[in-house]
């Protein structure tokens, strides 16, 4: 396991501040006031409907942890800070987030889904997320001898991130499709995902066929993605 970078911003003889919590929930703020800002208007019942996309973005990114953990390693979800601290997926996060998002039109809580709103506030919120995970140390990038330490992927994720977020923020002024809006990201993410694995050098991922967990679900975004663009294409034609 990595060597936390900085995993504790404050310290006291009673007290400790640590980074990723502090990182995770600033990545929280920054979704939730981007989305406000911009679509307020269009939210009937906002602590309901940040409230369903925290629950089930929660439960779907540890459900996927412990699913994609090696079997060696399963015995960690018995841990308090499984439940508490770290050890979420990602893709799991994004698949409740978006289901949430679904749910709270259904349910009136929101008026109209605005992807070309909530898509810059994932981007900015998972970058500011990844600074944390490179803080904690977790989620690494593989051993490089020259350096005596670990390859930086979350640093190089963070980057990419932010700049897909300037990318879709400046998209909103074009006149784009909204499910074609959410279809460039889920396709652009799942391409830098997949090689950016190819960096990754932590072992709770899950391995299968040489390949990570995160790069099968990429692949299949990847497909998905340009089966429904290919869609959307041909009923605009």
């Amino acid at each position: 396991m990595m060597k936390p970078m900085y995993p504790i911003l404050l310290k006291t003889a009673s007290f400790k501040l640590y980074s990723y919590p502090v990182l995770l929930g600033l990545s929280l703020a920054l979704f939730i006031f981007y989305i406000w800002e911009n679509t307020k208007t269009d939210i009937n019942r906002p602590f309901l409907h940040f409230g369903l996309m925290g629950l089930l973005s929660f439960v779907f990114a540890k459900a996927l942890f412990w699913l994609s953990l090696p079997a060696h390693l399963k015995d960690m979800a018995a841990f308090v800070s499984f439940y508490y601290g770290g050890g979420y997926v990602f893709y799991g996060g994004l698949f409740g987030l978006l289901l949430a998002v679904y749910l709270s039109q259904k349910l009136s809580l929101i008026k109209k889904i605005s992807w070309q709103d909530y898509v810059p506030a994932i981007c900015l919120a998972h970058s500011v997320g990844r600074i944390g995970c490179f803080l904690a140390g977790c989620c690494h990038g593989k051993m490089i001898m020259q350096w005596g330490t670990y390859f930086p992927v979350q640093i190089v994720e963070a980057v990419l991130l932010f700049i897909l977020f300037i990318v879709f923020h400046n998209l909103k002024k074009r006149n784009i499709e909204q499910v074609s809006y959410l279809i460039y990201y889920l396709a652009s993410y799942s391409i830098i995902r997949f090689f950016l694995e190819l960096l990754r050098g932590d072992e709770i991922r899950g391995i299968y066929r040489r390949l990570s967990t995160s790069q099968w679900v990429s692949i299949g975004l990847i497909v998905i993605s340009f089966l429904w663009w290919s869609r959307t294409r041909k009923h605009e034609t």
